[in-house]
């Protein structure tokens, strides 16, 4: 609460009060004087003495009474100023939540629509569905009137005698099948030993060139229309190597030689060979 001079309400007052009995006189007098001088000039009312009158005390007493009913509301205003700030904080809270039960509502009216929506889709599926149903009962009853009519047992025997000459013609065709892969495993087997006999023969054979290639010796040195190629102090000449050897002997050998990729001049050494012996100049034609 703010601070009140009373001090000088009472100065005012008295000054102005209509019920003062010297107030034009005292008025007139200092008039030309100033107002601050004069409020200075003037004695405070608890300087007064009873001879100023005893409208100067009726007029203190009333003054009293107005600034007490002043000070009750300026209180009671403050009271009046704090409970209206807390009703405008309610106010606020309360406008908040009405805000957001506004959104809320909008949500809510948006969710009933999509509701709505789906409600009216699913009632046409389910009117759908129930023509479907419908049909099908009547397919159903359709069905069931075939039926009666028909005769099953007759049905189920003429069913049984299919399946039981199908089982039939199944078991024939499981013991041609055994009796096939029979025969393909025999079949198989010999040729395996035929295999392994040919490999031997083919063992047997490299064995015995080998003997024979043992007794040779071909130096990188051979060239066109020169057979230097043999030591005759260590090995056997051409001639004598063709001379033991037989036609079919000798056609081993040139596949042995061919396959080895070995140079030209061996080619030329057993041509010339083969030459004196069959009459062949080329060796590729014995193979």
């Amino acid at each position: 609460m703010k601070f009140l001079n009373i001090r000088r309400i009472e100065q005012m007052l008295l000054v102005t009060d209509s019920y003062h009995p010297n107030r034009l006189g005292y008025y007139n007098r200092q008039k030309s004087a100033n107002q601050r001088e004069n409020i200075k000039m003037k004695p405070s009312l608890s300087q007064t003495s009873p001879t100023h009158g005893s409208g100067e005390g009726v007029v203190i007493r009333g003054l009293k009474q107005r600034i007490k009913k002043l000070e009750e509301m300026v209180i009671s205003l403050d009271d009046k100023i704090r409970n209206m700030d807390g009703e405008m904080k309610e106010n606020e809270t309360l406008r908040e939540q009405i805000r957001s039960l506004e959104e809320a509502n909008k949500a809510q009216g948006q969710e009933r629509k999509e509701l709505e929506k789906r409600i009216k889709k699913l009632e046409g599926e389910k009117s759908q569905l129930e023509s479907r149903i419908s049909k099908q009962e009547d397919k159903n009853k359709q069905l069931n009137d075939n039926l009666k009519e028909l005769d099953v047992s007759s049905l189920l025997s003429s069913e049984r005698d299919e399946i039981a000459a199908w089982n039939v013609q199944i078991k024939e065709n499981i013991e041609q099948f055994r009796k096939e892969f029979q025969e393909l495993t025999m079949e198989n087997d010999a040729m395996k030993t035929s295999f392994a006999d040919a490999l031997k023969g083919n063992v047997a054979v490299k064995e015995a060139v080998k003997g024979n290639r043992t007794r040779m010796k071909v130096t990188d040195s051979c060239r066109p229309n020169r057979y230097n190629c043999m030591q005759k102090s260590a090995y056997y000449s051409p001639a004598s190597i063709s001379e033991h050897l037989s036609r079919r002997s000798c056609i081993k050998l040139l596949q042995i030689i061919r396959g080895a990729e070995v140079h030209t001049g061996v080619w030329k050494f057993w041509g010339v060979n083969l030459e004196r012996k069959f009459g062949e100049r080329d060796p590729k034609a014995f193979l």
